[in-house]
């Protein structure tokens, strides 16, 4: 069975974001150690964040997902995301610096590449579970790097930090024959 026979896109309008700023400790830290590509030892802070955030019911939208954002500063974005199961993003890209962590639960990217003017080719699938990172560096001021799409098969919490707002990330269509 195909994911997208069994999954929701959720649109810009059943994503809800929700503010926790100031409510954990070392959200500081973490930021400027990914701002400054020091992913190893921002994950060390992580881990911690992660027991200090574990019994906090962050809101579900049902058939999405729900960005809770810790921080914005120096227009850079961290975030965790509660994820639903059965749910697939549409594909889309990102600003230049993007970095992704599995809290609970498993995710499935499937990466895509683009070539010119040529439909967007898929690249590879990786699988994400709990402690696992990924991160990407693409053109600044460019909001088509990393394109991906996520999805997910139970529910799921990932932190995402980007450098810029994540919504300005480009949305790509697929094509009807």
């Amino acid at each position: 069975m195909e994911i997208a026979a069994r999954t929701v896109t959720p649109s810009v309008t059943e994503i809800s974001n929700h503010e926790y700023f100031n409510q954990f400790d070392g959200v500081d830290v973490i930021h400027d150690l990914l701002k400054n590509k020091k992913y190893n030892q921002a994950v060390t802070k992580i881990k911690q964040l992660c027991k200090d955030a574990k019994n906090v019911k962050f809101p579900l939208n049902r058939g999405g997902y729900t960005r809770n954002i810790l921080s914005k500063k120096d227009g850079y974005w961290l975030s965790f995301l509660h994820w639903d199961k059965d749910v697939i993003t549409p594909v889309h890209g990102h600003p230049d610096q993007a970095f992704l962590y599995a809290v609970k639960g498993n995710i499935e990217i499937k990466n895509y590449q683009q070539e010119g003017k040529k439909p967007l080719a898929l690249k590879d699938t990786e699988s994400l579970a709990k402690g696992d990172f990924i991160y990407s560096h693409g053109q600044a001021k460019s909001y088509d790097n990393a394109i991906h799409q996520i999805s997910t098969t139970e529910q799921a919490l990932t932190l995402h930090f980007y450098s810029d707002d994540p919504t300005k990330g480009k949305l790509f269509r697929k094509k009807s024959s």
